[in-house]
């Protein structure tokens, strides 16, 4: 699957890059086990000035089969997505420009950021609840997936788990 998506993609993007891999391993989050990461753009010796920058990108599958153990997982979708932003980091690179490292460390930050907030279902998708004490009921306890917008458009929603207390856990039963 990954070769045809690579076949797919502009040679002007694809400049420079000389290996689309593949690799068995799961990388899982330092700290949250939930989370992984799905590929890395990995910069190769170049002179300085960024226009004869080479990359590899991997792909990990081990981590794409990791996701997908916890749902709802569309396998093609991911691997073009985690291709694409990718690619985008080896472009941004030879052109010394860093905005999607900026992207990456807002994307950390959504993960702490969504913990401990209302449930919005204009913006979560509760997938679990667990049992919490009476002031953290209706709070985000968890983010299992990140949501997604373009614009002021969801495309989709952050899945999470929410809290309940234990009066209204026992009386939903």
């Amino acid at each position: 699957m990954i070769d045809r998506l690579a076949r797919e993609v502009p040679a002007e993007f694809s400049d420079g890059i000389v290996a689309i891999e593949v690799s068995p391993k799961a990388l899982p989050h330092p700290r949250r086990g939930d989370v992984y990461t799905l590929g890395e753009c990995v910069p190769l010796e170049w002179s300085g000035n960024g226009a004869d920058l080479q990359s590899r990108i991997v792909l990990y599958h081990g981590s794409f089969a990791a996701l997908a153990r916890l749902g709802d997982f569309d396998w093609r979708t991911e691997a073009w997505e985690t291709l694409a932003h990718e690619l985008r980091h080896h472009l941004e690179w030879r052109a010394h420009v860093s905005r999607l490292e900026a992207y990456d460390w807002a994307a950390e930050e959504n993960f702490r950021r969504h913990e401990g907030q209302p449930f919005d279902p204009e913006i979560h998708e509760a997938v679990d609840t667990v049992e919490v004490e009476p002031e953290r009921e209706g709070m985000v306890t968890e983010q299992y997936s990140r949501g997604y917008r373009l614009g002021n458009q969801l495309l989709r929603p952050a899945r999470v788990q929410v809290g309940r207390s234990r009066g209204t856990a026992q009386a939903a039963k």
